[in-house]
């Protein structure tokens, strides 16, 4: 997890940067990537898209539809 955080390869409105250089992840995004599959392409890290963005949705209380 912190590999992949640190790769710059997530969106910063997953990540966003500090001023000091850390890097702080929303807890529900945190969650779903503690929990979710890291499959991989190349020794690429990756997520399943659709069930990365069902688990965010899921571990943040969100109710509704978009």
């Amino acid at each position: 997890m912190a590999a992949l955080i640190t790769s710059g390869k997530l969106p910063l409105v997953l990540v966003a940067e500090m001023s000091d250089g850390g890097r702080m992840v929303a807890e529900p995004i945190f969650v779903a990537a503690a929990k979710e599959s890291i499959l991989f392409m190349e020794k690429e890290p990756f997520f399943n898209a659709e069930s990365f963005i069902e688990a965010v949705l899921r571990h943040s209380g969100v109710d509704g539809h978009a």
